[in-house]
């Protein structure tokens, strides 16, 4: 199944702006975002960490639709709302 364009509409627009929401909220700044064939890789370190310190994660597609899910949910919430603001 591809990556991004199939029945279930994930766009990289969704995947991008779900991305960008995780990031904000776990503040990670250094981002790297490499696509391959079963997700995400996404390579990002802490504001204030060594430039080499990052971390790797792979999104799959459920995570990254879930991700998508969550995000569209906290947009939803009022700004300054408990559920909206990054932890």
């Amino acid at each position: 199944m591809p990556l991004f364009g199939s029945a279930d509409g994930l766009t990289y627009q969704q995947a991008l702006r779900a991305l960008g929401w995780f990031l904000d909220r776990e503040g990670y700044q250094n981002c790297r975002i490499i696509e391959q064939e079963d997700g995400l890789v996404l390579q990002v370190a802490r504001a204030g960490e060594e430039p080499h310190g990052f971390q790797s994660f792979l999104l799959t597609r459920d995570e990254l639709i879930a991700l998508a899910r969550d995000a569209a949910a906290s947009r939803a919430q009022p700004p300054g709302s408990p559920e909206s603001t990054p932890a």
